[in-house]
């Protein structure tokens, strides 16, 4: 299998680097919608979301209570972000409020993180965790009603 990217061509790129619309100063996830490929960055120290254009054109800005560490939308197409030392992993809708949440807070209990930096989803829904300050991979599974 060919790499894709093997000879692919530079498009572009976009800066933050600063406060203010459009900017940003600490990436720390990334994802793409993958309904209208709108590109959501995770400013952690700034504690917001910036939301780009599949072009880069700035839409908005979108301040949270918590560190955005992680960014991800699952196979439904919801958006879902690690939380930081909050120890949750959140669901949210397009506006950031908080629809649900995963994690029994900051601990190294089982369901709990320390700081959740990293996160997938698998195909069938199954969500992975990856906990940096504890070196630990944690695994969730969707219930029934919520595979529908």
């Amino acid at each position: 299998m060919q790499d894709p990217f093997v000879g692919s061509k530079y498009v572009g790129q976009w800066f933050g680097d600063d406060n203010g619309p459009g900017k940003f100063g600490e990436v720390h996830g990334l994802a793409v919608d993958p309904k209208s490929g709108d590109v959501w960055l995770g400013d952690r120290e700034q504690y917001r979301l910036v939301v780009y254009s599949p072009s880069g054109k700035f839409l908005r800005t979108i301040a949270m209570r918590n560190l955005p560490c992680s960014l991800a939308f699952d196979p439904r197409g919801q958006l879902w972000m690690g939380t930081g030392q909050d120890g949750q992993i959140v669901r949210l809708d397009s506006n950031g409020k908080v629809l649900a949440a995963l994690g029994k807070g900051m601990g190294i209990e089982p369901g709990q993180f320390i700081e959740a930096n990293y996160f997938a989803f698998d195909k069938a829904g199954a969500l992975y965790v990856g906990d940096t300050s504890i070196s630990r991979i944690t695994k969730f599974t969707p219930t029934a009603a919520a595979k529908k």
